[in-house]
């Protein structure tokens, strides 16, 4: 099972409201991909679908019992250009990017002929390949999981396959653990399989979902529906900033509140954090100076240490801020030159 002690979460959308944007400005997610845009409310999309902004005429977002539902329709060219179906994808372009660590949807797949749900991620700076595509799916129990590569010079892909049997049925997580050796893929909390990080892929990536469908005979006209109940984000970089986990809102009444033992931000009033630190110093030119972080984000000013290591003496240092004193915190210590 999925062990993320030491890791704290990033970035999480419980899907308690809607923040979609076109580009993403001012939202947490962005509908249409700047250089995929096929008019003024829509992108091109995969398959036989494009995806489309609300502003098109068709909205395929909706909050259904505290998850995200995008639903693919079928739509005339007015909508969907040449494609025959309208639908939706929703991107952290705009809003989120990280380097390594693990990410994770939770989410309930359709199960019908001619879908094609995909949970990835694209590099920050816009170059492609790399990509990590943590799941596609067509409407079966076949889990596929890629990573792409221009490594060698030329796009290459490397494939995970996995049958899970209760994969259309009910709510499930997939994931990837991704680090400057590896990419692991998940099902379940449960490794899926394993593949070597290409050398092309140490850049910051950000996170897309959505759901295209393909025209295969026995395609029927009846809308077709991706129900997400999350999506977050995790890191042990000490520089990345945690952030604390929303009103969890299960749509089947799960617990999903327990992180695979990371940690999270908890909310708090202002002022309701302490820290003390015991300290001593060298005082080379001049009394050493520090300052401290709380989940990346500082607490208290620039502190000055008067205790002399050399001395044997050592003194405590006590600073407050915004941060819940119940929970796991990550604390770093910057000493300034």
């Amino acid at each position: 099972m999925l062990n993320l002690t030491g890791y704290w979460l990033t970035f999480d959308d419980e899907f308690d409201s809607l923040s979609i944007s076109q580009n993403g400005t001012g939202t947490v997610w962005s509908d249409i991909r700047p250089g995929s845009r096929m008019g003024p409310n829509a992108d091109i999309g995969f398959g036989n679908s494009a995806f489309v902004d609300p502003a098109s005429g068709v909205n395929p977002f909706s909050l259904q019992n505290g998850a995200l539902q995008i639903t693919a329709t079928r739509a005339d060219s007015s909508v969907a250009g040449p494609a025959q179906w309208a639908s939706g994808l929703i991107s952290t372009m705009g809003s989120f990017s990280q380097l390594y660590g693990y990410f994770e949807m939770r989410a309930q797949l359709p199960a019908e002929t001619g879908v094609w749900p995909a949970f990835w991620m694209l590099s920050a700076d816009g170059k492609w390949p790399p990509e990590i595509d943590a799941l596609e799916a067509y409407g079966d129990g076949n889990l596929y999981q890629y990573t792409h590569t221009a490594q060698t010079g030329q796009h290459t892909y490397e494939q995970t396959w996995t049958a899970h049997q209760t994969m259309t049925s009910g709510y499930h997580t997939y994931g990837v653990m991704w680090n400057a050796q590896t990419v692991t893929f998940y099902f379940d909390g449960e490794v899926t399989g394993q593949q070597a990080t290409p050398s092309d892929m140490h850049g910051r990536m950000y996170m897309l979902a959505d759901l295209a469908m393909q025209m295969k005979p026995g395609v029927t006209d009846v809308p077709k529906h991706l129900n997400i109940d999350y999506m977050r984000a995790y890191s042990n970089d000490p520089a990345a900033a945690a952030v604390a986990l929303s009103p969890v809102s299960s749509p089947d009444g799960a617990d999903t509140s327990s992180m695979y033992g990371a940690a999270s931000l908890g909310p708090s009033p202002p002022g309701q954090g302490a820290l003390t630190l015991h300290v001593s110093g060298d005082h080379y030119a001049a009394d050493p100076q520090f300052q401290v972080f709380v989940d990346g984000r500082q607490v208290g000013g620039t502190q000055s240490v008067t205790a002399v290591h050399a001395n044997g003496q050592w003194q405590d240092i006590s600073v407050s801020g915004d941060f819940n004193p119940a929970a796991a915190h990550h604390v770093e210590v910057r000493f300034i030159p």
